[in-house]
């Protein structure tokens, strides 16, 4: 391997152009370019060793016992260049909780289907990038579960705008919480803001080999499903517990609060993934 060949290999290993730029050409990071702030994806980041994923099966058998946990998901369709890519959050309280990532390169609709409906049965609700091939994708989710369960986003300049802006909100708001992963990272940088000429605002990204901000968008149609969810409030009484420091500030009984629509959580269901 000669010099030039290792500069390519070298190039070729990293997430992305901005991570070779950073790393092996001394040229640091633009954060005025990116939508999302590096110090700010970080901080919305899982601690090093934190246990959030959730197995399909454990999502199942949770979903049969009551209450279920309330998990939505987000899928940025795509079939060669780009990844198909399912974004799954648990709600608790205010904070949404990623539980699972999964992208999908290079593979039939029925093969994707195959993987991700299993996941939308267990879904409160579901969002789907509804432009182009995902035309198609929406008709037939929305057959299978109903539309009530999943909504077909129309990837319009004004939806994406107020996608993007509810996921940078929650990461500033700290209520929400992802992946400790360079790709993801980098993918979620990937996302410029730009304003044309006539002063409309766009939202794009660069295509390369890993996708084109295929996680930023699943993420944002997930946090989009979770945020559409409307409902009365009711008060549901649980199995007294002792007080504790971590709770009510170690004073008073816990407290749940249930709704007809959506739940508040102030404990996961599951155990083990905060």
């Amino acid at each position: 391997m000669d010099e030039d060949e290792y500069f390519e290999w070298v190039r070729r290993g990293c997430v992305d152009e901005e991570t070779f730029l950073q790393e092996y050409m001394c040229q640091p990071a633009d954060d005025a370019a990116a939508f999302l702030a590096h110090d700010l994806i970080v901080s919305a980041e899982y601690l090093a060793g934190a246990d959030w994923r959730m197995s399909l099966e454990t999502a199942e058998r949770a979903a049969a016992r009551a209450p279920r946990p309330r998990l939505y998901a987000g899928v940025d369709i795509g079939r060669t260049a780009h990844l198909t890519y399912l974004w799954v959050l648990e709600r608790l309280g205010d904070v949404f909780y990623t539980r699972h990532h999964q992208g999908l390169r290079n593979m039939r609709k029925s093969e994707q289907e195959a993987i991700l409906w299993p996941w939308f049965a267990v879904c409160d609700r579901v969002c789907i990038d509804r432009t182009g091939l995902g035309i198609g994708w929406c008709d037939d989710a929305q057959d299978e579960f109903g539309e009530r369960r999943v909504e077909g986003v129309q990837f319009t300049g004004a939806a994406k705008e107020a996608m993007a802006y509810a996921l940078r909100g929650r990461m500033e708001d700290r209520r929400l919480r992802i992946p400790r992963d360079r790709a993801i990272r980098a993918s979620l940088r990937k996302t410029r803001k730009t304003t044309t000429a006539a002063g409309n605002i766009r939202f794009d990204a660069e295509s390369d080999s890993a996708g084109h901000a295929d996680e930023f968008w699943a993420l944002a149609l997930a946090i989009e499903a979770g945020g559409a969810e409307t409902g009365p409030f009711e008060y549901a009484a649980t199995r007294s517990v002792r007080p504790t420091a971590d709770l009510d500030g170690g004073e008073g009984a816990a407290r749940r609060w249930r709704g007809a629509g959506r739940a508040h959580g102030w404990q996961s269901q599951l155990g083990g993934f905060m």
